[in-house]
């Protein structure tokens, strides 16, 4: 009974709008970041089944295994720039700026690519995700008080797992499908719905302290330069 009673307060006035806008952002987050894996295969062994012969097709068969080794390295820019900027642009502006670069990187994906350019593009989608995961992560705890956050955060991860489970539909089945436009548009979509989204958060936390309490929840900006800490 305790345990139903703290998921019915992460729908409170109070939270109700940050729970569901955390869980669409969790939700594109997890869907975008694995399908960006799967992408990586699917566009390239895809693309040349639906442009070119099938003698042409199967010439590049192992070039799969490069091109994820390649991409499999945007973890790493990903994480060092979200370490830049999360208290710099703070928590919003961060996961929003980079979300909104993302569609930028995925839409030349529409129309087919030389290989080069789909890891390239690949690549800096990747590193995008890879930023608004790590950030998000770190917004989620913030935004529940102490004696609920692990139930707030618990509920968003497991709505983020439902965004990998369905993502290879539109990954794998449409890109097989050779409706390679369909599927970039539909990933993009989910990308900027979810920048949108962030921006749509009541509060910004950097440079908040943790709420104890709901009432605490309804952040503002710290008003003593000297500790930096808010006042609630």
């Amino acid at each position: 009974m305790g345990v139903f009673k703290s998921v019915l307060i992460i729908f409170s006035p109070r939270l109700v709008r940050s729970t569901l806008l955390l869980w669409v952002v969790i939700f594109a987050n997890a869907f975008s970041y694995y399908g960006l894996v799967l992408l990586t295969t699917e566009l390239n062994d895809r693309s040349n089944t639906c442009h070119q012969t099938k003698k042409q097709s199967q010439k590049p068969a192992n070039i799969n295994y490069k091109q994820v080794f390649i991409t499999s390295f945007a973890e790493f820019p990903g994480l060092i720039l979200s370490a830049l900027v999360i208290d710099r642009l703070g928590r919003k502006l961060s996961m929003a700026a980079m979300f909104f670069v993302c569609c930028i990187f995925l839409l030349p994906l529409v129309v087919h690519q030389s290989t080069g350019v789909t890891t390239t593009l690949l690549f800096g989608a990747r590193t995008c995700i890879t930023g608004t995961f790590t950030i998000v992560y770190i917004y989620a705890p913030e935004l529940y008080p102490t004696f609920m956050r692990t139930t707030g955060v618990g509920v968003a991860s497991s709505v983020s797992r439902i965004g990998g489970m369905v993502c290879p539909l539109v990954a794998v089945s449409l890109v097989q499908g050779c409706h390679q436009t369909a599927a970039v548009v539909f990933f993009a979509s989910i990308v900027f719905v979810a920048g949108i989204c962030v921006l749509l958060f009541p509060f910004e936390t950097k440079g908040l302290d943790l709420a104890d309490s709901l009432s605490g929840t309804k952040q503002e900006k710290p008003q003593d330069s000297e500790t930096g800490r808010a006042l609630i």
